[in-house]
C-alpha cells in the first residue's frame, strides 16, 4: 500500500525550477521526488541547528578535495608534536601556505580582514570575537597558536593587510594597522 501523500503548491522562479529539473534528470527521478529529498535534507540540517550557509561552505570544502576533516584531539596532538620539534623551514612553509590562501581569497574577491577571518572561522579553527576593530581568535587549544599565527601572517602579507598579532594563553588578538 502506498503511503498517503499530501499535495502542496510551491512557486519557483525559472532558475530554481531549471536547477530542480536538471537534478531530477541527472538522478533519473521525478521532480517531486527531488523536491521531497531537498525538503527532507533541509529539515534534517535544521534539526542539527546548523546554518544552511555553513552546509554550503562545508560542501565546498569537501568537494574541492583540498581539506581534511580531523577530530579535535588528533589535531591538538599533531600540533603539539609539531610545536615541539618543527624547523624554521616548516614555519616558513606554513606562512607560504597562508600566502597561497591569500591569493585564492583575492581571486574570490575576499580582501578585507574581517571577511578572511570569518571565512576561516567556518573551518572551526577558532571562534572569532570582534570588539572595537580588534579581532580575538579563541582557540580550541594552545598548540594552535603558532600554526595559525604564521598562516594568518602569510595570508595578510599576500592581501596587503598589515596586522599586529598578540598571543594570549589560548587566543590570538589581531589588530589591523592602518
Amino acid at each position: 500500500m502506498r503511503p498517503k501523500i499530501k499535495r502542496i503548491s510551491a512557486a519557483l522562479n525559472k532558475d530554481l525550477y531549471e536547477k530542480l529539473k536538471k537534478a531530477a534528470n541527472k538522478e533519473d527521478k521525478a521532480v517531486s521526488e527531488v523536491l521531497r529529498d531537498a525538503i527532507n535534507l533541509y529539515l534534517t540540517v535544521k534539526s542539527y541547528e546548523v546554518d544552511i550557509k555553513d552546509v554550503e561552505l562545508y560542501s565546498n570544502f569537501i568537494a574541492s578535495g583540498e581539506n581534511v576533516i580531523v577530530d579535535t584531539e588528533t589535531w591538538i596532538t599533531i600540533l603539539g608534536e609539531i610545536n615541539r620539534c618543527a624547523s624554521d623551514l616548516f614555519w616558513e612553509n606554513i606562512r607560504q601556505i597562508g600566502r597561497e590562501q591569500g591569493a585564492e581569497f583575492k581571486v574570490k574577491g575576499i580582501k578585507n580582514l574581517r571577511d578572511v577571518l570569518e571565512f576561516l572561522e567556518a573551518k572551526k579553527l577558532y571562534t572569532l570575537k570582534l570588539e572595537n576593530n580588534v579581532y580575538t581568535l579563541i582557540l580550541t587549544a594552545r598548540p594552535e597558536q603558532r600554526f595559525l599565527k604564521e598562516f594568518i601572517l602569510g595570508l595578510c602579507e599576500e592581501l596587503g593587510i598589515k596586522v599586529e598579532i598578540v598571543e594570549g594563553v589560548r587566543k590570538l588578538v589581531i589588530a589591523e594597522i592602518k
